[in-house]
């Protein structure tokens, strides 16, 4: 959607969502290397989301707005130069009933280098 730079508006954009989807939400996290102990990429399986995978530790998860197979985020990146330079990671996750057995998806990974 847009580039993080301190003072504006991040916007990111989840496309090519099924017709079916029913609600999304951005991940953010801190780190893509460890959840806890345990090392990422983790394969949630587990769950009922499969083939899917979480790629960072996930710190904040916030509401998309949908609409025509598409999914916004937007958030305001203040003016503090300490985060010029810092990594948050983003992943989406999207409800889409019976794409498999928790009727839930998740995006790619993103890595977002704040600059100034």
């Amino acid at each position: 959607g847009s580039v993080p730079r301190l003072g504006t508006t991040f916007d990111a954009e989840l496309r090519n969502l099924p017709a079916t989807a029913q609600g999304a939400l951005m991940a953010l996290g801190a780190s893509n290397q460890f959840l806890g102990n345990f090392p990422l990429p983790i394969g949630l399986d587990f769950l009922g989301f499969t083939g899917c995978w979480l790629y960072q530790d996930t710190l904040v998860i916030a509401p998309a707005l949908m609409g025509s197979g598409l999914a916004t985020w937007s958030v305001p990146i203040p003016i503090a130069p300490e985060l010029a330079g810092t990594h948050v990671y983003l992943q989406g996750v999207v409800v889409v009933p019976a794409i498999n057995p928790a009727g839930v998806t998740v995006s790619n990974a993103g890595d977002l280098l704040i600059g100034s």
